[in-house]
């Protein structure tokens, strides 16, 4: 028996107004398809806006996308970003997934 796995990692950035990035960031494999949109404003990089949809994970705590990836707006990025989203996102009750698709 031949067993098959593909995962596929999409990270995307536009700009979206002449002081707002938008990033864009998609993962899709056999058993996981989610998707992350963030703002980002200029020159500080503070997350202003942020969207993420889960359309199967084997997490169920991914199920409530919506409500944890709020918890990043109005982090800054730069020093510190890696633990801070950790602390908000990962962790027992969070979503793997989406921090990682956060920190890309």
């Amino acid at each position: 028996m031949t067993l098959s796995f593909m995962r596929n990692k999409v990270v995307q950035v536009e700009p979206y107004s002449e002081n707002t990035l938008a990033v864009s960031w998609r993962l899709v494999d056999n058993l996981t398809e989610a998707e992350i949109q963030i703002k980002v404003r200029l020159p500080d990089l503070e997350i202003i806006a942020a969207q993420a949809r889960t359309v199967r994970s084997p997490h169920p705590e991914c199920s409530s996308a919506p409500e944890l990836i709020q918890k990043v707006v109005g982090v800054r990025v730069g020093p510190g970003l890696r633990k801070i989203v950790q602390d908000l996102m990962g962790g027992i009750s969070g979503c793997p997934e989406f921090a990682e698709g956060v920190l890309y």
